[in-house]
């Protein structure tokens, strides 16, 4: 089954050896995605799944992905982290309305 994905620019964006990294790639999280983010690894003070998700489906062009993690995800410019939120959203609500088109079209 193909993922639903958007694409976006960081508005801010991160260096990586000198180069502004900014162009992202998020795809849609599966229930794999939500189950291991619901693993709190050990020595965290604060995490949050759902950024643990978001890193998960998260592709920067020129950053390895290896790199993204959720500590990641919490180290980026607020600007970023809001941006990367709402692109979240946009991709579940996109979702959700491609269900609700293909379902109409089921008879």
């Amino acid at each position: 089954m193909q993922k639903l994905q958007m694409m976006g620019v960081l508005p801010v964006g991160v260096l990586v050896n000198g180069k502004l990294c900014n162009v992202v790639t998020l795809r849609e999280a599966t229930l794999r995605d939500g189950l291991k983010a619901d693993i709190v690894p050990d020595n965290t003070d604060a995490y949050y799944p759902k950024l643990a998700v978001i890193a998960s489906c998260l592709t920067i062009d020129g950053v390895p992905p290896e790199q993204i993690t959720h500590d990641f995800i919490m180290d980026l410019d607020l600007e970023d982290g809001e941006y990367l939120l709402n692109l979240k959203a946009e991709l579940t609500a996109k979702k959700k309305e491609q269900v609700q088109a293909a379902a109409l079209l089921t008879p």
